[in-house]
């Protein structure tokens, strides 16, 4: 099995009157026969499960980004319905408003694609929250919570590797260009 190229996100979904339903890892599993693309597992399940040999582990998300829009709204339908199971209030019976918490600061098109992929995942509303789910669970008051049935968070749970990603991704690209590690480590110095 191909394992994803960069740490996965962590995807966590508070419900309302429930508190966090569901904590699953941004990934799919795909096996492609012949034209044929079958999702195999969502989520942790996608990193830990046994798959045929030519599975892919897909991660549609990176640095809070949404890479791949399509696999993106496979794992957002899969757990927000699995979150709306979790809290009894039905699939079919209910569009959820949406808040979704990401810690850090979003283009307007990556605030679009995200709308876009909630409305698409059966959202009745959506509304960018800019901030962690913790921080925003601690500070808003309970009327401004109860605006939301699901607040979903996009983000690392562990800040440390998505450090590491974006140093690696900023060798690389020096690389490309001639500039050297003790060049980047000199620069970095400065700051």
């Amino acid at each position: 099995m191909n394992q994803v190229n960069y740490e996965p996100a962590d995807i966590t979904i508070y419900a309302r009157n429930k508190g966090i339903v569901v904590k699953e890892k941004s990934v799919l599993a795909l096996y492609v026969e012949g034209k044929k693309v079958v999702v195999c597992a969502v989520g942790n399940e996608a990193l830990t499960g046994r798959f045929p040999e030519k599975t892919i582990v897909v991660n549609p998300f990176h640095q809070s980004a949404i890479d791949d829009f399509t696999v993106a709204l496979k794992i957002m339908k899969y757990l927000m319905k699995k979150a709306l199971a979790q809290t009894g209030f039905g699939w079919n019976l209910t569009k959820p408003v949406v808040g979704i918490c990401i810690p850090r600061e979003l283009s307007l098109v990556d605030i679009k694609a995200y709308q876009d992929l909630f409305y698409c995942a059966g959202a009745k509303d959506v509304v960018i929250l800019p901030q962690p789910l913790q921080e925003f669970l601690a500070t808003a008051s309970e009327e401004e919570k109860k605006k939301y049935k699901l607040i979903v968070s996009v983000a690392k749970d562990n800040p440390l590797e998505y450090v590491r990603e974006r140093v690696k991704e900023t060798i690389a690209y020096a690389e490309s260009f001639g500039i050297s590690r003790e060049t980047l480590v000199g620069m970095m110095s400065e700051y």
